[in-house]
């Protein structure tokens, strides 16, 4: 389960608590809340991956820069038609078909429907250049073996083909190979579960003897790796004709990320593994290939936002309640204010951008996330959020917020390309009074820093 952490800043004589560096801070009147977060989801009905914490104020809460925002309510996203609800830790699995013991040949048959294809961005052990970010696609009805090739209890699955070989197998059988988005369909249910028993990783589900039953009463996936049929594209688009997609985890994996159902690995299809197995399908299968997130520019700018979009996007993320209250875009003279100081005469150039307005921002492949700026009463705010597939729904990464700051001050995004991991937020370029959002590729995470 993604873990919340919440780190307070002190930068004046009303904050207290401890910051991204030790040390006695110049008494600015400000006090500043910074949250990082993993994975933390803003899920619709606004409930969090993880338990939220607040800053121990003893006995001078009412009048400490940290008292929560009045009770304002958060915004529900509308999901997309055929999509129930979104994973998440703790949401109540579907419960498997009951019946028969499988028998050899038996095949499931899966309605047509919507599967959010990949995974949470953000989460931990999953794989952002392989995996996209919860996209809704629709697929037409088809049936798949209920068991990994040759689909009989009896016997142990084949394994040690290639990919050729097990397309050969599937057709002598009057089927073909499945392909991914089926694969994944089938692994996911109607709910797209994380794994095919629910959202919460059980690892006594793959004990020797235990039978891994899906929502569906598909029975097997993620215990073994499983050809697919499909080319394996490369983020520009181009199919790689030396890799072809597995989807499953390896027999005796003890890793909760690599058991997940978006999990996606590829492997020569001229290649035999003893880990590798397959099973078929039946039905018109998915026409096009899974689809990686293309290369982009580190930063351009997002969609133009006004007071009520940036309320309805900041209501929408659990983790930014401190300012649900009155969330606005800064006035043109904060930015015009970070221009001047930053000795810069444009807003934006070749390769760099001061504004106000939200951007988006791609760290590294796989991983975009929106970055934002704003006000609310005397607080002034900055986070970046994970997009998603899902039109509204954005992803915690982290945020800080500068409170008790004066009506004609705020902070500006500042952009550029000398190091796509870093995004920088504050009162100009390289001010004292700002800081950076920092890409961690080692785990691919996003911490938020100031300068004192």
């Amino acid at each position: 389960m993604p873990v919340l952490c919440l780190v307070l800043a002190a930068c004046g004589g009303r904050g207290r608590g401890a910051g991204p560096e030790e040390g006695a801070a110049p008494d600015t009147g400000r006090a500043a809340l910074a949250s990082d977060a993993t994975g933390a989801a803003a899920y619709p009905d606004g409930a969090g991956t993880g338990p939220e914490e607040e800053p121990d104020l003893e006995e001078e809460a009412d009048a400490s820069p940290w008292a929560p925002p009045p009770d304002v309510p958060a915004t529900e996203i509308e999901l997309p038609d055929g999509v129930p609800s979104l994973p998440r830790p703790g949401r109540p699995p579907l419960v498997p078909p009951q019946g028969p013991a499988p028998v050899a040949g038996e095949m499931v048959e899966v309605p047509a429907g919507v599967v959010l294809l990949g995974s949470w961005p953000g989460t931990k052990g999953r794989d952002a250049v392989r995996e996209i970010d919860l996209v809704p696609t629709a697929f037409a009805a088809f049936a798949i073996d209920r068991l990994p090739y040759p689909d009989d209890p009896a016997q142990d699955a084949a394994t040690n083909v290639t990919r050729q070989e097990a397309e050969r197998r599937c057709e002598e059988a009057g089927k073909r190979l499945c392909t991914e988005v089926e694969w994944e369909a089938a692994c996911k249910g109607p709910q797209s579960q994380t794994y095919p028993y629910g959202d919460d990783y059980d690892a006594a589900r793959y004990a020797p003897g235990e039978t891994l039953a899906g929502s569906l009463g598909v029975l097997g996936m993620t215990g073994l790796y499983e050809w697919t049929a499909g080319d394996w594209m490369d983020p520009k688009g181009v199919a790689s004709p030396n890799v072809a997609p597995l989807r499953g985890a390896p027999p005796g994996e003890d890793d909760a990320a690599a058991r997940h159902c978006a999990a996606r690995t590829g492997l020569d299809p001229a290649r035999a593994s003893p880990r590798a197995g397959f099973r078929c399908c039946r039905g018109q299968g998915h026409p096009l290939p899974y689809q990686v997130d293309p290369i982009k520019r580190a930063v351009r700018a997002a969609p133009l936002l006004n007071d009520a979009m940036l309320a309805r996007l900041v209501r929408s993320i659990p983790e930014l309640r401190r300012v649900w209250g009155d969330p606005r875009i800064q006035s043109d003279g904060v930015q015009t204010q970070a221009l001047l100081r930053s000795g810069r005469t444009e807003t934006s150039g070749i390769g760099f951008a001061i504004t106000i307005q939200p951007v988006y921002w791609i760290p590294a492949q796989g991983d975009e996330l929106m970055a934002i700026v704003g006000r609310s009463g005397h607080d002034v705010f900055t986070a970046a959020l994970y997009t998603t597939g899902i039109p509204d729904l954005y992803v915690h990464a982290a945020s800080m917020v500068l409170t008790n700051v004066g009506d004609d001050d705020g902070v500006a995004l500042f952009g550029g390309l000398r190091d796509r991991k870093l995004l920088g937020w504050g009162e100009c370029d390289d001010c004292r009074d700002g800081g950076s959002f920092e890409y961690h590729e080692e785990d691919r995470t996003i911490t938020v820093g100031h300068r004192w």
